[in-house]
């Protein structure tokens, strides 16, 4: 009885493997298909287990991610009633350790179906259980829940969640959100304050080109050509045009409102660029102040 215990784990196992590699290929009906074996064939499991040993024996790792694999498939589907209650079966089962962080997935399913009172709700209670060492996962859920005050027009609770991300540690998307926030409750001086914050977002990207060959050695001129366009330089190039994307969209944003005049204020932007290192973007807002001229027909400007 226990090796046919022991097949049946391993049963169990290739099943929830099987789920996600489908998922993972898209195929999402047969993933659910296979989570919801992989559910039936694992309570089989459990009421084996217990004829033979005691409650203590019971898988419960096995256990865990059969159910939060079959959650994440119910997501996948869009049957959100279905994946809500399963997690709320790993939620509230103390036996489970990091159970609480799976509040976050709930949150997520809510700010889907726009229930955003309840997404907040959920997004707090995840970040309650989530240990302060865990720095990048609380701010991530830090930046669902201002998203979400955003969805809610709440801006001076949305700007309190990005300001507290862009001082601890600040990137693009919040720098972003913080501008638009400002602009909505109108509050220039604010937003030329997040305007600075989000060019001073560090990029991490090598801006130097590490790409050129120091000698004529065939060899090394056949590793830098492989390298000048692997993955990571992909990634550095995409992070950049992300970054000038925001920059550009939040000056045209915000010069109009941020001085008396919509020229003093593109001026304004045009200086803080400068002094960056998207030093060469600055060129690219004076030919779109100019092309705001064209549109007003202020020809001589």
């Amino acid at each position: 009885s226990e090796e046919r215990i022991r097949q049946l784990e391993k049963k169990v196992n290739e099943l929830v493997e099987e789920s996600c590699i489908a998922n993972s290929c898209g195929d999402l009906k047969l993933a659910l298909e296979k989570a919801k074996e992989a559910g039936r064939k694992e309570r089989v499991l459990v009421r084996q287990r217990e004829q033979i040993a005691t409650p203590e024996n019971i898988n419960l790792d096995l256990t865990y991610s059969v159910l939060f694999n079959l959650a994440s498939q119910y997501a996948a589907n869009e049957m959100y009633a279905e994946a809500l209650n399963t997690y709320q079966v790993i939620v509230k089962n103390k036996m489970f350790s990091n159970r609480g962080r799976l509040k976050v997935n709930m949150g997520n399913i809510y700010l889907k179906q726009r229930n955003y009172s309840k997404a907040i709700k959920f997004y707090r209670m995840a970040l309650d259980q989530i240990p302060s060492a865990h720095k990048e996962m609380r701010i991530k859920i830090m930046q669902n829940i201002g998203v979400a005050f955003i969805k809610t027009g709440q801006y001076v609770d949305a700007i309190s969640s990005f300001e507290h991300i862009m001082s601890m540690s600040p990137n693009l998307k919040a720098g972003f959100n913080l501008i638009l926030c400002y602009f909505a409750i109108g509050n220039g001086e604010q937003m030329k304050k997040a305007f600075q914050k989000l060019i001073a977002v560090p990029l991490e990207v090598d801006y130097e080109d590490k790409y050129i060959s120091p000698n004529d050695d065939p060899h090394t001129n056949l590793l830098i050509e492989a390298i000048k366009n692997d993955s990571l330089r992909q990634i550095e190039r995409e992070r950049k045009s992300m970054a000038e994307e925001y920059i550009m969209t939040a000056a045209k944003l915000i010069a109009p409102v941020i001085e008396t005049s919509f020229a003093v204020g593109y001026d304004w932007c045009v200086e803080v660029v400068k002094a960056s290192q998207y030093v060469e973007l600055a060129n690219d807002l004076e030919i779109n102040k100019a092309t705001t001229y064209l549109r007003q027909q202020d020809f001589s400007q």
